[in-house]
């Protein structure tokens, strides 16, 4: 019995470390997570990484940002439970941009596993480029496509061994729709509204996106500086497709290019490293706030008038068993 008992507990100890909730605390991001503290360090290195390498490609610079700025990660199980959270079973990784700090849910698994499934990396990843765009660019106006096509182009960064990083490789993940067809040509493309479209065509958007956002940015030297020149006609009052036919000439013809260039090998953009950043730091939270971090998630996320009622009732409950807990006071 008393072996029999040791086995029980051994078997359930790694499912119990698994379930202990840490904070990684960096320069530009709050991590939540159940990650052994290790692999939350490496994860929160990669994403100081990526900062650094978005910044380091375009000169820009990294002017330090007040901890209330940065932005807070969730990690949650999977993406159904984002979907829960979101009320949207489309979305597999959740940002949302707030003047008081930014916020992202993502999955900690996704997909089949196999190497062409959506990886849950490539959708925090995806998620910070969107941040970053915004953050970097907040008053330029910009197409559906670019958006989407921007946060694609660098969720499948590579960190290497050496702390550098590859930016351009291609999202697998998107290979079926890309390959299916063009299910979204050049003049519906530069158009397209992610909130209106069927979701064949969404998924497009993306792929698609994806792949007219590499060809001007690092796949065809020809058309160097055409997708700066088309943003600022767009931004100084010209319509979309004006804007395009100025910047990249015939329609027609790129679209043709693009089919062209999706069958070709694709050129990628490699950082060497190390790539500096700065301190991160650890902690586990307490058993108080573990018990609230569901709670706070969904808080987070944002809750309806009658949703808020039954939520701040099942906080109560989650922090009634530790009342001496200071962390779960100003709940």
């Amino acid at each position: 019995m008393h072996r029999l008992l040791l086995t029980v507990l051994a078997l359930l100890a790694p499912l119990t470390a698994r379930a202990e909730w840490r904070e990684a605390s960096t320069a530009h991001f709050l991590i939540y997570s159940q990650q052994n503290a290790e692999r939350l360090r490496e994860f929160a290195t990669n994403l100081e990484r990526f900062d650094k390498g978005l910044r380091a490609l375009r000169g820009l610079p990294d002017a330090p940002i007040g901890k209330s700025s940065r932005v807070t990660v969730y990690i949650v199980d999977d993406t159904d439970d984002v979907a829960a959270l979101i009320g949207d079973r489309m979305v597999a990784g959740f940002y949302s941009p707030r003047a008081g700090g930014s916020l992202a849910v993502v999955p900690r698994t996704a997909g089949s596993g196999s190497d062409i499934a959506l990886k849950p990396l490539a959708i925090l990843l995806h998620e910070y480029g969107h941040h970053f765009m915004a953050s970097m660019w907040p008053k330029s106006a910009l197409p559906a496509w670019f958006i989407e096509g921007f946060a694609e182009f660098h969720a499948t960064a590579l960190f290497g061994k050496d702390g550098g990083i590859t930016f351009g490789e291609v999202p697998l993940y998107r290979g079926v729709g890309l390959m299916r067809g063009n299910l979204l040509p050049i003049d519906k493309l530069l158009v397209a509204d992610g909130f209106r479209l069927p979701p064949e065509q969404r998924d497009a958007l993306y792929g698609r996106g994806w792949l007219l956002t590499h060809y001007l940015m690092i796949g065809q030297p020809a058309r160097a500086g055409q997708l700066g020149k088309y943003i600022a006609a767009i931004n100084s009052g010209t319509s979309p497709m004006e804007a395009a036919t100025g910047a990249f000439g015939d329609l027609r013809t790129l679209d043709k290019e693009l089919e062209r260039y999706k069958r070709g090998k694709f050129p990628i953009n490699r950082m060497a490293g190390p790539l500096a950043i700065g301190d991160i730091a650890i902690r586990n939270l307490t058993a108080g706030e573990a018990a609230l971090m569901k709670v706070r998630i969904r808080s987070k996320v944002g809750v309806g008038a009658k949703e808020a009622a039954g939520l701040y009732a099942d906080a109560r409950k989650a922090a009634e068993p530790y009342p001496d807990d200071a962390k779960t006071r100003g709940r």
